[in-house]
């Protein structure tokens, strides 16, 4: 599955725990301050700039 971009992640989380079937979804929304995402133009680390 490849998406460009989940315009609103934690609407669309929401969604997939109501889907039948769906069991986990693999959205961290609001658990994390920090992620590493790899793709062709290598490597990144996205920090978030909101308190929680």
């Amino acid at each position: 599955l490849a998406l460009d971009v989940i315009e609103d992640p934690i609407a669309f989380g929401q969604e997939l725990d109501h889907v039948v079937g769906v069991v986990e979804h693999g959205l961290f929304n609001q658990m994390v301050d920090k992620v590493i995402v790899a793709g062709r133009d290598g490597v990144q680390i996205l920090t978030s700039t909101k308190a929680r």
